[in-house]
């Protein structure tokens, strides 16, 4: 079927593609490697790429006033994660984007994006109903940040990431649930 099955698999999950489509689509992507550690982006950098994450962890986050990372988004495998905002306007990024573990990625240009619309329009639905999803999450994301205690939320966290807890340091888990280490640590003994 194609040398990039785990990318296929996610856009099949919203589209259809034939054999021809499907080629067209990984002739576009650039696989890259990123070492624990290693930055995909970096604030104040133009956010080039459209990013699939096919194996490991990538940390989405920004440095506060008293100089605190604070995650914004956690990109496991088979998540797509990039700062839109630059990746559109071609503006400076906002974010830092860091792998917490060994990681594989997918890498899609703006160009190469755009030809892809323009020989497969399907792939236009395919990423406005990623879009639209993004939105809820987001969404959710603010609602369960102002109104949900930090119980519901770990809760929540290990639901939607069951193996994450054993592969990256609770100190991202922390920020992304918008809590201290020290309380997670409480959090994980009661559960």
């Amino acid at each position: 079927m194609s040398e990039y099955p785990s990318i296929i698999h996610n856009i099949l999950q919203l589209v259809d593609l034939n054999e021809q489509e499907i080629e067209f689509i990984t002739s576009r992507l650039v696989f890259t490697t990123l070492k624990k550690k290693e930055f995909l982006l970096r604030e104040g950098e133009v956010c080039k790429y459209k990013n699939y994450i096919v194996k490991g962890c990538l940390v989405m986050y920004y440095i506060d006033e008293q100089g605190r990372e604070r995650v914004i988004h956690l990109a496991d495998r088979d998540h797509w994660a990039n700062d839109l905002y630059s990746y559109f306007t071609g503006k400076p990024a906002s974010f830092f984007f860091q792998a917490l573990e060994d990681a594989e990625v997918l890498q899609l240009s703006r160009p190469d994006l755009d030809a892809i619309f323009a020989n497969i329009p399907k792939m236009e639905r395919f990423f406005r109903i990623r879009y639209q999803n993004s939105l809820v999450i987001q969404q959710h994301r603010i609602i369960q940040n102002q109104f949900e205690t930090a119980e519901q939320k770990y809760q929540e966290f290990r639901l939607k990431y069951p193996d994450l807890e054993q592969r990256i340091p609770l100190k991202y888990i922390a920020s992304y649930l918008g809590i201290t280490q020290q309380f997670l640590s409480v959090l994980r003994a009661n559960f």
